[in-house]
């Protein structure tokens, strides 16, 4: 049986037939937009692996002025042509100010991470994990905005799927959140470390087995993976974000043109 990722898991729980485009659609090729895009929040996603990259490096020990100088060209290398000026400049500055508060507050020689983008996998499994060190705890990096509710934020990534994939592919013990605040003001807030016990590992195993399995059921049954568009598209009064398969969903395969095969390097393949 192939493996999953944890963000292809979270990829079904999303909306199963998001998975089915994104992940199986051709033999387990799957498809990904032509081109990123601001209204689904594609800039974010970068900014986050700019940032995962700039903090890889810092533990590396990588001087601040070579760090911040990669950081932003990775930033706007990545973003070129399809962000507006102005969003690049304002995320830019963003960094400049987390660049400078992370090497402010924090060491390189700490002991936080002895590792970096380590691949661990299992028999149904596999994952990438930002860091981890000699003691086995796994340190993970988000960007995000401030909930007024910090310690349900933490939670939410404490608990998540990834978090429960890495614990359980690195046998971790215990896990350590750092939260990149992208609102004012822009400063790093690492968490203390959260243990996880033996216990624990065995119960988040046997869910995400049995979790992987019922997702592998339907690898049989073609197209049949139900939509849930409460997954994968948002309307309010202000704001609309669709799927970018609604096309496909919808039976426009002449839509298919404006997507590629996926990019397999956190692909969880599987055969329709």
């Amino acid at each position: 049986m192939s493996k999953l990722s944890p963000s292809g898991i979270v990829d079904y729980l999303r909306s199963p037939k998001y998975f089915y485009w994104s992940r199986v659609y051709n033999n387990g090729e799957g498809l990904e937009p032509l081109e990123p895009s601001v209204t689904r929040y594609d800039h974010d996603k970068i900014f986050g692996q700019v940032w995962a990259a700039f903090v890889w490096r810092f533990y590396l020990g990588t001087f601040s002025e070579d760090n911040l100088l990669q950081a932003r060209e990775e930033w706007y290398e990545m973003t070129r042509g399809w962000v507006p000026e102005q969003t690049q400049a304002k995320y830019t500055g963003i960094l400049n100010n987390l660049v400078a508060d992370y090497y402010t507050q924090f060491s390189q020689v700490a002991g936080v991470r002895t590792a970096s983008e380590q691949w661990f996998e299992n028999d149904f499994l596999r994952g990438r994990v930002d860091g981890i060190n000699s003691a086995g705890i796994v340190h993970e990096v988000k960007t995000t905005t401030r909930s007024p509710q910090l310690a349900e934020q933490l939670w939410r990534v404490e608990n998540s799927i990834q978090v429960k994939s890495y614990a359980v592919l690195a046998k971790a013990e215990g896990v350590q959140i750092e939260f990149a605040f992208k609102d004012a003001p822009q400063v790093t807030w690492r968490a203390p470390v959260k243990t996880i016990t033996e216990e624990q590992r065995r119960g988040w195993h046997e869910e995400l087995r049995l979790l992987t399995s019922q997702i592998y059921e339907y690898a049989s049954c073609g197209n049949l993976y139900p939509c849930n568009p409460d997954g994968c598209c948002f309307v309010s009064k202000n704001f609309v974000r669709m799927c970018p398969y609604k096309p496909l969903c919808d039976g426009d395969m002449s839509a298919l043109k404006e997507f590629k095969p996926r990019r397999a390097k956190d692909a969880g393949r599987i055969s329709a």
